[in-house]
């Protein structure tokens, strides 16, 4: 078939973009919430267990952490580890995956960090610390919808708040024994000041530095302290997908050992710390071998070998019938418009995108590859786009080159992946 014409090529860009919403949307649904959506019993709490305060630093990266003496401090007589963030290394994102234990992926992130749309966050330390009988709370200024009806006490700050959150938060800790407290103001500078890295910038790392010392200095006896990032940021404050912004992690607890973590584990271990903690596992959480040494000897065995039984509440082999139902649709607008070598190549890159998503997301984060993988997904299709235009001077072309390149792609990383 001939390319469309012009009249008509406004109509097919928006089936197409339509469509390739509708196979987001569906890959989504398929493989991010099954991870989401986990649900088990948890383990009965230890006895050892204590109360646990979170403080978490909106945008901390490890040269931040450096600087701030109150913090490093706490890591120098505790527990310090560096973290890789989550994928998307927003910050909707990354408390999901430290609150649950589990590694996940959205293809909105962007919506979720804006908060446009609500994810699933499945079995988490917030549910699981009630089902053990402990009273949570959270302090922030309204950016954790996820959260906020989970708690048992949702504390909204308001403007006025913004130099009182140290004295907020102690009193909240004083009523109840878990709580996650958001600092947001250390992202806000990052991204207006970091670049310039002048007197604002260190105002703002001086500020959290006494948030840190006033909350680790008023806490309760019996409640203990973790003080972490969720993501770190660039020299410029930008902290997006696919960058390598590192964050750290202190804790003060008897429940821990006294150790610097070798390496990087993923913000995911943060739950396992959590639970060490608080003595509230879960079975849902992904756990690494090597952190079962983090815990204080005295610590029972059900909380060091936690996650060995995790389940799913959803078969992660199970047909993806959505994907693949919204590739035929379309493929069959490309075959109407493009003709059929254009279609075809449309539903072979889209069944590869759905089936082995989560996989690439894994090779290409996990295994360390990610700054190739980002490069090579947006110029390699990109060069196909160029290609197919130049040569068939019409869109039908172009669109052949962009998912023929994106097929090769995708081979190029089933290849490394095996």
């Amino acid at each position: 078939m001939s390319a469309p014409p012009q009249n008509g090529l406004v109509r097919l860009l928006f089936l197409i973009v339509l469509f390739a919403l509708g196979f987001g949307v569906s890959v989504e649904q398929q493989f991010g919430e099954q991870l989401a959506q986990v649900n088990t019993t948890s383990p009965a709490r230890d006895p050892a267990g204590r109360k646990l305060y979170i403080l978490m630093v909106d945008s901390l990266s490890i040269e931040d952490a450096a600087r701030m003496p109150h913090f490093t401090e706490i890591g120098a007589h505790g527990f310090r580890m560096e973290m890789e963030p989550c994928f998307d290394n927003f910050t909707t994102a990354c408390v999901r995956e430290m609150l649950t234990g589990r590694r996940m992926f959205s293809l909105f992130s962007v919506l979720e960090n804006l908060q446009v749309t609500r994810p699933g966050v499945g079995a988490n330390l917030i549910t699981d610390a009630q089902q053990a009988g402990l009273s949570t709370a959270l302090v922030s200024w309204g950016d954790l919808r996820a959260w906020s009806n989970l708690v048992d006490t949702n504390l909204r700050l308001k403007g006025k708040q913004k130099t009182q959150e140290a004295a907020i938060g102690l009193d909240i800790a004083s009523t109840h024994d878990v709580v996650f407290h958001h600092w947001i103001w250390h992202d806000v500078a990052s991204h207006h000041h970091a670049k310039k890295n002048g007197p604002k910038y260190a105002e703002s790392l001086a500020r959290t530095d006494e948030l840190i010392r006033e909350i680790s200095a008023g806490l309760p006896p019996d409640m203990d302290l973790i003080v972490a990032g969720d993501h770190g940021h660039a020299p410029d404050g930008r902290h997006v997908q696919g960058m390598d912004v590192p964050t750290v992690l202190v804790a003060r607890s008897p429940n821990l050992r006294s150790v610097t973590v070798e390496g990087r584990p993923p913000i995911t271990a943060a739950r396992y710390l959590m639970g060490a903690i608080t003595g509230v596992g879960s079975h849902a959480s992904q756990v690494e071998t090597p952190w079962r040494s983090w815990p204080s000897a005295h610590m029972g065995t059900d909380v060091r070998d936690i996650g060995k039984a995790r389940t799913n509440s959803k078969s992660g082999s199970s047909f993806p019938k959505a994907p693949v139902m919204v590739a035929v649709l379309l493929a069959l607008v490309s075959l109407s418009t493009m003709g059929w070598k254009a279609a075809m190549a449309v539903f072979v890159w889209m069944l590869l995108a759905g089936f082995y998503f989560p996989d690439w997301l894994e090779f290409s984060h996990v295994r360390g590859f990610r700054k190739p993988i980002m490069a090579l997904g947006w110029s390699i299709p990109i060069a196909g786009t160029l290609w197919g235009l130049f040569r068939g001077r019409n869109l039908s072309h172009a669109w052949l080159g962009t998912t023929m390149q994106k097929i090769r792609l995708m081979g190029l990383f089933l290849t490394l992946a095996t």
